[in-house]
């Protein structure tokens, strides 16, 4: 029997069958959360790719962005926030089952609502912007060219 059948077999035996509900539920709203994620991509997004000036949202591009959220998860940061967390539970004689989940579940729940808030203000905005007649392209030009010149002006000479 090699080490990982060993071990796999040890935690088998070492979880209640209430935990193994549990550990199931878990799995299910991943597995929901994810689906939901992707149907909202493929059903919403993918068939508009909220195109302006050129810019897409492709396959690809969702693709990257989860799987780049997938490795986020490994950081050291919130490997150290599980782990201690796991430990003082532990320390106090308690069965620390869904602790890194809850805390994936409510930093992935700030990322969505802060994402939702930027593309709320970038629909919002950006079309202001990009125009060259509006408010807001005139003033931020003459504030980028007034910061740089008296950024040149104070270093010159």
């Amino acid at each position: 029997m090699s080490a990982l059948t060993a071990r796999t077999r040890s935690i088998a035996q070492a979880l209640h069958p209430s935990e193994w509900a549990r550990l199931g539920l878990m799995t299910l709203v991943i597995l929901a959360l994810n689906g939901f994620g992707w149907g909202i991509f493929i059903f919403t997004v993918l068939p508009h790719h909220f195109h302006y000036q050129k810019l897409g949202v492709g396959l690809g591009v969702a693709f990257t962005a989860w799987t780049l959220g997938a490795r986020h998860a490994f950081d050291a940061d919130h490997i150290s926030a599980i782990d201690n967390v796991t430990r003082k539970l532990m320390a106090e004689k308690k069965r620390p089952l869904g602790t890194g989940f809850f805390f994936a579940l409510g930093h992935s729940t700030i990322v969505v609502v802060v994402g939702v808030g930027i593309t709320v203000a970038a629909k919002a905005v950006f079309g202001a912007v990009v125009d060259p007649n509006s408010t807001y392209e005139t003033l931020g030009g003459m504030l980028g060219t007034l910061t740089s010149a008296g950024f040149l002006y104070l270093i010159a000479d």
